[in-house]
């Protein structure tokens, strides 16, 4: 294999300067000028034939950081946990927890809970062998308090500090007001 070059994969071509590009796109536009082929998207910001970094740099100092000012780049710190992979559970269901568990195993990432029981022993065992830390639960919108005090209070017989501990109570009091106006509830 003596006889093979160790060129590189674009051979020996010569990357061409803007003027150039330019000047082989208006003869290939046989006499249209550039701006026959910006487009202006349905937002109003026109999409240009090239970009390069002459006319279209980036002063890394001024997009920041995500997460940072002036958050050009997002409002939240880049190590944001990303997707949740969700399963919904019947806490009705007789094997509820080993389905919960199984799924957790299988890489389910959070669980929305129905029917969430309102007592802790009860959720205690819907919830045995979750690590609320990791694996955050949400209760179904439309739930009332005592299921989502009873979440609450599950998580801190687990000591695990509030701050660690995500998801959703369910708690949707204008929902409630209308599916049952006869229920005075007060949620706050």
């Amino acid at each position: 294999m003596s006889g093979m070059s160790s060129s590189s994969p674009t051979g020996d071509f010569v990357t061409p300067d803007y003027s150039q590009w330019e000047e082989a796109a208006t003869k290939a536009l046989r006499g249209d000028s550039l701006s026959s082929i910006t487009h202006q998207a349905i937002d109003g910001f026109n999409i240009n034939p090239l970009y390069t970094e002459r006319h279209h740099s980036i002063d890394h100092e001024q997009i920041g950081l995500p997460g940072k000012f002036p958050f050009t780049r997002g409002s939240k710190p880049a190590n944001q946990t990303g997707w949740e992979i969700r399963q919904s559970h019947d806490a009705l269901n007789q094997d509820v927890n080993a389905t919960i568990l199984l799924d957790l195993q299988r890489g389910v990432t959070g669980i929305t809970l129905k029917n969430s029981p309102s007592e802790i022993n009860a959720l205690g065992r819907v919830l045995a062998g979750v690590y609320l830390d990791l694996a955050p639960v949400h209760l179904t919108p439309g739930s009332n308090r005592e299921q989502a005090e009873a979440l609450l209070d599950f998580a801190d017989t687990k000591a695990l500090k509030r701050h660690l501990v995500r998801g959703n109570l369910g708690l949707d009091p204008a929902r409630r007001a209308i599916h049952h106006p006869e229920s005075s509830e007060d949620l706050a």
